[in-house]
This record gives C-alpha cells, sequence and structure tokens, in this order.
C-alpha cells in the first residue's frame, strides 16, 4: 500500500534536482509528492530518448530509473549515459516493478547504486533519496571540487578557475564565486532574480533586483571568453547554458 509521510513545508531555494524517467504519471505524482519539502525539484522524463535528452541539456544531482521504458528500457538509457563527461559521479537508483535478481544483477553491473521494487514504501523511499543527497552535499563541503564545463570550483577555498586551455584564477569576489556555483548547480535551468537573491543573499536581507544583475555582469567580465555562457532570461533572470 502507498503511504505518504507527513511533512512541513520546504523552504528556501531549489539547490538540488533529480531526474524521474518513468512511463507511469502516477509515479511521478507520487515521487513529486514524497520529496516535495526537501528543497527539491523532480524533472520527469517518460521515456529513454527524454530522458537522455534532459539530462544533456541540464544538470542534476540524482537519477531516478525505470526499467520497462518506451522505446527501450532504463539498462539502455543508462548504458548512453555512462560515456557522458557530466555524468561522473551522478547516483542511479533504479526505481522499478521489476523484482528479478538477474535485473538487479544487471542494474548494479551498470553502475546503479541503488535497486527499489514497486510498490515500495514512502517513507524508506525519502530516507534512502535523503541519505544519497546528504552524502554529496558532505562530499562538497569537505572540499571536494565542482566541475561543469570549462568551470572548476574549489568549494573549500571558494575559488574558481578556467579549466581549458589552460587552469586559471577568476579571481572572483565571494559572491561572484556563490553566482557561478549556483548557475552551475542549475545548468540549463532559468533562475529567477528572487531566487538568486534569496540563494545568495538570504531572505532576511533586503537587495534590490539591480544587485542581482550588477553582480552578474561582472560575474560574465571575468568568465573571459565564456561570458556568454550566463544568459539573460527576458522576464525572468539567468541561465547558464554550455556547448
Amino acid at each position: 500500500m502507498w503511504r505518504l509521510p507527513e511533512s512541513g513545508k520546504g523552504k528556501g531555494a531549489i539547490v538540488q534536482r533529480i531526474l524521474l524517467v518513468d512511463d507511469s504519471p502516477d509515479i511521478h505524482l507520487l515521487v513529486k509528492a514524497a520529496l516535495k519539502d526537501d528543497r527539491l525539484e523532480v524533472i520527469s522524463a517518460y521515456s529513454v530518448d527524454e530522458g537522455f535528452n534532459l539530462f544533456s541539456s541540464q544538470s542534476f544531482q540524482l537519477i531516478l530509473l525505470d526499467i520497462g521504458l518506451p522505446s527501450g528500457d532504463g539498462f539502455e538509457l543508462l548504458t548512453r549515459l555512462t560515456p557522458l563527461a557530466k555524468f561522473k559521479g551522478i547516483p542511479v537508483f533504479f526505481l522499478t516493478g521489476e523484482s528479478e535478481i538477474t535485473a538487479k544483477v544487471t542494474a548494479f553491473e551498470l553502475g546503479a547504486e541503488d535497486y527499489i521494487v514497486k510498490p515500495f514504501d514512502i517513507t524508506e523511499f525519502r530516507a534512502r533519496v535523503q541519505a544519497r543527497l546528504k552524502k554529496l552535499k558532505a562530499a562538497e563541503s569537505a572540499g571536494a571540487i565542482l566541475s561543469k564545463g570549462p568551470f572548476e570550483m574549489d568549494l573549500s577555498l571558494q575559488k574558481a578557475y578556467l579549466a581549458e586551455p589552460v587552469r586559471t584564477d577568476l579571481n572572483l569576489t565571494p559572491i561572484e564565486f556563490k553566482l557561478l556555483v549556483l548557475f552551475c548547480r542549475n545548468e540549463g535551468v532559468a533562475l529567477s532574480r528572487e531566487l538568486i537573491l534569496t540563494t545568495i543573499w538570504g531572505k532576511e536581507v533586503h537587495v534590490f533586483d539591480r544587485t542581482v544583475d550588477t553582480h552578474v555582469s561582472s560575474l560574465r567580465k571575468k568568465l573571459q571568453s565564456h561570458s556568454r555562457s550566463v544568459q539573460s532570461v527576458p522576464g525572468v533572470g539567468y541561465i547558464l547554458k554550455l556547448p
């Protein structure tokens, strides 16, 4: 029996994103309801091709993947994602009705970190997702390097570099560094000025929208030949688009 846990309302800006690839609309509704208060955004895909295209164009911290999908299966999608540079370090949880041991073995051989059989207990599911995402954040806080396209960020030292063609210090201010990290963690997502203000300055600090524009303009100048990677979205805010 499906059971949704009771929880309070989420607070703060979205900082982690999950790609859910499943052909069942009910599963999408269930997963989004289960994770709605965790400062997460669950992005829906319903087929192998849609899942691949979304992952290729956006940034995610975790993938939830069904086996049975239109025009292919979850194993095929995982095989297609594995060679991608941006896939490195992204955990994959299979979320499927397939309980055969051979399917589980195949999933783990392909690199899956977890295998959850439907129907599942939502409280346990939520706890497993939370635990994995907390480990990712802890690794970053411990001084891990966040790499995105040509950018490399040392989160412990708050230093950002252009990794290509020669590693070059961008000499960012603390605000510019936070902006670049926010953009890189949300590649391909249009971020509103309000969300940027809340994430960078906090809810209790009163600053104006033009403050965001000023700092983004300064950041762009320091990104040198990659300045156009940070693009304006009319009526919304900004988006990071990498080749």
